[in-house]
């Protein structure tokens, strides 16, 4: 177990831990979130998903489709063509729900990563 000599040591200790763990965490579930999406979008040629390995900026947490038909697909055009069954509007908020526990898990998995990595030094 780690000790410290002082307050202001065990702050810069958690401190270090959160700034490792939010940058390595905002990349990965960025990553992981966009992964999740193609389960719900439609995809008939793919290029709507594809855009958003283009756009997206997955370092700063931001994931973004641009393609033309996005906004109409989202907002509920429900003829979309052949593509994926599981397809539905207003995709982001079902990936939010049925995968919000998981990126929570991962970023406390990080966390600890990093806090085990940082005892040992």
């Amino acid at each position: 177990m780690k000790t410290f000599k002082s307050y202001d040591q065990a702050n810069k200790w958690l401190l270090t831990i959160a700034k490792k763990t939010n940058n390595d965490a905002l990349k990965a579930v960025s990553q992981e979130a966009y992964k999740n999406v193609k389960d719900y979008t439609y995809y008939d040629e793919g290029t709507m998903y594809l855009s958003g390995s283009l756009h997206s900026d997955f370092s700063r947490g931001i994931v973004t489709m641009i393609a033309p038909q996005v906004r109409r697909l989202y907002y509920g055009d429900y003829s979309a063509g052949p593509g994926n069954r599981q397809a539905i509007p207003l995709w982001w908020e079902e990936v939010i729900r049925r995968n919000a526990k998981n990126w929570k898990k991962m970023y406390i998995q990080l966390y600890n990563y990093y806090k085990r990595w940082l005892d040992g030094i």
